[in-house]
């Protein structure tokens, strides 16, 4: 198993979850069934491919969620690797949490179980299913070298940087934009035609349609 675990949720801070959820309902993301682990709404969608979190309390910025089992075990091996470590929780013994931080700022959330249960596939949403989570870095090998610490493998090509790990890929660039969800349209007709119905905003740019759900999460579709 990777340092950091297995890829649980890209976790997200929302100020009305009734309205996020309902948002990526319209666009055909499916809903997960949560667990009660947490002391506040909660909620999770998914293409298929990378879930979302959806909290309404706790979690302030955007965040990458692995789960590591036996999370306790592996506290002083995150710290020999020089690691910053933000925050230590160790409430209930099945919910142990590590906060870290990239080099880029990311907050990265390592906890000991997972939070919900994962759905059957599904259809994939308008958006078509993620290619990669991006995220810049002013110095790419400092955040290259912090993620393949946790067990990512890394291969570059001239503009950025691929990182994977099972269960996703990240890709690092140089800049300093909010992360964002890097999606593959197989309609992007049909995408543009629910948007203009439900009202939904979004700016176009050649075959790139963006897209900025109600708590700020950005989503960037290639038709």
């Amino acid at each position: 198993m990777n340092l950091f675990g297995r890829f649980l949720e890209l976790s997200t801070p929302v100020r009305d979850i009734r309205e996020s959820l309902e948002w990526y309902r319209l666009l055909g993301f499916h809903e997960c069934a949560v667990g009660d682990i947490y002391h506040y709404h909660y909620a999770v969608v998914t293409d298929g491919r990378v879930f979302i979190g959806l909290h309404s309390a706790d979690i302030d910025e955007i965040s990458l969620t692995f789960v590591r089992p036996e999370l306790n075990l592996h506290f002083r091996e995150l710290q020999a690797l020089g690691l910053d470590i933000n925050d230590v929780y160790q409430g209930d013994e099945h919910f142990h949490q590590l906060v870290l931080h990239d080099p880029t700022g990311l907050q990265v959330r390592l906890i000991e179980a997972r939070t919900f249960s994962p759905s059957a596939e599904g259809q994939t949403p308008l958006t078509g299913q993620i290619r990669n989570i991006g995220i810049s870095a002013r110095c790419l090998d400092d955040a290259r070298d912090f993620w393949q610490h946790g067990g990512f493998s890394a291969h570059d090509d001239h503009e950025s940087i691929e990182l994977l790990s099972p269960g996703m890929t990240l890709q690092l660039q140089a800049g300093a934009a909010a992360p964002q969800l890097n999606f593959l349209c197989p309609n992007k007709q049909a995408l543009i035609k629910l948007l203009m119905k439900e009202e939904l905003r979004y700016q176009q740019h050649g075959e790139l349609i963006s897209l900025t759900s109600p708590e700020g999460l950005q989503l960037s579709i290639l038709g």
